[in-house]
């Protein structure tokens, strides 16, 4: 193998030819080893004329710039691929080609100065392909994929391109190499696309790779990038994301790799402003703020800008968002990458909703799904729909919205999305009550929700009965705690004061009961100290028992069940009771929750016994409400299952009256006067 000093030796003695077939041996080697400015600085001491006179010097004097400065090395590169073409050197014109693209990917500047290579690249496979050279094609697979998912992913050569990428990624070449394609294809399967199941697959391969790199490099920063990437949208764990980019800033921050640090801060920004986390959003903006000092980039200046209005909108400060959004919308529709304005779009989108532009939001939700749908990009039509439905919500097309939720749980259901950008959470709970209510990929729902740690909607209860609430307390008729889909059993041990003190709360509402309220009802005869330690006692079991220290709010000398976690059939009943503008659907669902008052063996005090009769005057209410709206429609069997039905649980005149009253519009005169006998034959002493 020729050496430095031979190679050298050549130098000096001119002969080009010797030295032009010694580096191209040595030099993929040189910069695997990291010795690119040896490379560099034999390189530029051949006189111009002779190195522009043979592509491959100027080839790798591009390749050896191409991580330090950009800009020279595409010059470079590009004369070295017209020394190719006039030579007619096929397999030179490809390679050189490859990193003619690399080096505008990795400049992140001006895409469209991609489109007269995307257009060679049609050209080089027609070449290749008649020449019979599947190796040339397969080494450019990278570059082009790359070029074409960035620039124009509706291209019809792009599957063509990233079947052969993917088949080379998991085939032996440079590491470098490696996880450059693969962070290419991340990108394309997370914020391009959204496809699970090929970004699982690129991930578990980079990290086989990057797993036999014994001491931390650039490859580590590029699987932190990826990886952050696809957590972003496919993790149901809301604290991963943060931990995988906090770890990849610090190792590239190690490293001295800044460059790798907008891509990690874009998907935890994403994440920080789905969750509706402001404070913990607003300190990673200054972070990549710091970095885009650095190496500004339109791109990533356009990032920046995104995530000022973002979080300008969650705060409330609409006219602080528009203008910051209207930026980074011109910034990406100028730099040319395809993705960038249709996010801001969507987010332009939200913006308009809030400000209650429907016209305008419709036609760029309009405008964003036929793109998406163009480019086949699953992520950005599920985002689409949701924000479809959140529009026909807001103008009380309550259709539509049953049409877009379909359209875009189905996707998310698909792919396991968890992350809803640019949607308020209030809304997009409202539309998971919707969607669960209405049977729309119900289990998706509920990871959905529990991933995101969705609060239940405020006003759209009792719709919430089908909310997957952490904890459901039942205590019509007795006392049952269920965790998600698993009844808990207590086999009869639970002690009487945790039962008491869950009465209380339940009876106290979600606004809770004072401490000493709570002591001298439960321990009247204790001194105050000791009766306070006996009760954060009973809290801490109490909250054993119902799943979760969340369950149970202590503070500020109060305590109360938490109604974010905590569903209560008490609290549903008495929600509805009187409510006329609820839909009678939802009334009756509630009715059917009722198995009778607060356990009479609970009634040990006149508080609870007083809200024991407060339960059974607000059942009575529904149904005299749902009953007599039967009778006024003449539907006398529904009204007359109504009356029954409550006669069952709770033995009260009026129901008995609602029973005999029904069966003699029914014309059915025998069954109301035996009813009516069996009624007085109870009542006989």
């Amino acid at each position: 193998m020729a050496k430095i000093d031979d190679i050298s030796r050549w130098l000096y003695a001119k002969k080009w030819p010797q030295l032009e077939s010694a580096l191209c041996r040595e030099a993929d080697g040189w910069l695997a080893e990291g010795r690119a400015p040896i490379l560099q600085r034999l390189l530029h001491a051949i006189p111009t004329d002779e190195r522009e006179a043979r592509p491959w010097l100027n080839y790798w004097l591009g390749r050896s710039l191409i991580h330090t400065r950009l800009p020279a090395a595409r010059r470079h590169l590009e004369r070295a691929f017209a020394g190719f073409r006039r030579a007619d050197d096929l397999a030179g014109c490809c390679i050189s080609c490859s990193a003619v693209l690399d080096a505008l990917w990795l400049e992140w500047d001006d895409c469209t100065a991609l489109d007269p290579w995307i257009d060679e690249l049609a050209r080089l496979r027609c070449e290749t392909e008649a020449a019979g050279s599947p190796e040339c094609l397969s080494q450019l697979s990278r570059s082009a994929f790359a070029a074409l998912s960035i620039r124009c992913p509706g291209h019809a050569d792009l599957p063509f391109w990233e079947t052969l990428s993917l088949k080379r990624l998991g085939l032996q070449e440079p590491i470098g190499d490696a996880m450059l394609r693969g962070l290419q294809h991340m990108i394309h399967y997370t914020w391009g696309v959204g496809d699970r199941a090929r970004s699982t697959l690129v991930l578990e391969t980079l990290k086989s790779k990057v797993d036999k790199v014994e001491q931390p490099d650039f490859a580590h920063c590029i699987y932190h990038v990826a990886h952050a990437a696809h957590l972003h949208w496919f993790s149901d764990d809301r604290a991963a994301c943060s931990k995988q980019v906090k770890t990849g800033l610090a190792l590239s921050e190690r490293l001295g790799q800044p460059h790798w640090d907008i891509p990690m801060l874009n998907g935890i920004l994403y994440k920080c402003c789905s969750l509706e986390q402001t404070e913990k959003a607003s300190s990673w903006l200054e972070v990549l703020r710091q970095r885009i000092h650095l190496q500004p980039r339109p791109h990533d200046q356009a990032i920046h800008y995104h995530f000022i209005a973002y979080i300008a909108w969650l705060k409330g400060h609409a006219a602080e968002a528009l203008p910051a959004l209207q930026q980074a919308l011109e910034i990406a529709k100028a730099s040319g990458f395809s993705f960038s304005p249709l996010y801001y779009g969507l987010a332009l989108a939200a913006l308009r909703i809030d400000q209650g532009q429907w016209q305008s939001a419709r036609q760029g939700l309009a405008r964003v799904r036929r793109k998406a749908s163009r480019i086949r990009s699953d992520n950005l039509l599920f985002m689409s729909h949701l924000q479809g439905a959140a529009l026909a919500e807001a103008t009380g097309h309550h259709r539509f919205v049953s049409v877009y939720l379909r359209m875009a749980l189905t996707i998310g259901a698909r792919q396991r999305y968890f992350a809803v950008p640019w949607l308020r959470r209030e809304v997009l709970a409202r539309l998971c009550v919707r969607a669960l209510n209405e049977s729309i990929e119900n289990d998706y729902v509920y990871t959905l929700t529990t991933a995101l740690a969705l609060p239940p909607p405020a006003h759209a209860l009792p719709e919430t009965r089908n909310w997957p609430w952490p904890c459901r307390i039942r205590i019509l008729g007795a006392i049952r705690v269920q965790h998600g889909k698993d009844d808990v059993n207590d086999d009869g041990k639970t002690a009487s004061t945790l039962e008491l003190l869950l009465a209380y709360l339940v009876a106290a509402g979600p606004e809770g009961r004072d401490t000493h309220r709570l002591t001298d009802a439960l321990w009247p005869d204790l001194e105050g100290d000791v009766a306070y330690l006996r009760l954060k006692t009973a809290i801490h079991r109490l909250r054993r028992l119902l799943g979760g220290t969340d369950r149970v709010v202590h503070a500020k000398s109060r305590v109360r069940l938490n109604p974010d976690k905590v569903w209560v059939d008490a609290w549903e009943l008495e929600r509805c009771a009187g409510q006329n503008d609820k839909p009678l659907a939802s009334l009756q669902a509630v009715v059917d929750l009722y198995r009778g008052t607060l356990p009479p063996r609970l009634c040990v005090t006149p508080e609870l016994h007083y809200f024991a009769q407060r339960l059974e005057d607000a059942f009575t209410c529904l149904v005299n409400q749902l009953a007599g709206h039967a009778e006024q429609q003449g539907q006398w069997q529904a009204a007359l299952d109504l009356w029954r039905q409550a006669a069952a649980v709770a033995d009260q005149e009026p129901f008995h009256l609602g029973v005999t009253r029904c069966l003699e519009s029914l014309g059915r005169y025998r069954q109301a006067r035996r009813f009516c006998l069996q009624r007085e034959a109870k009542t006989l002493p």
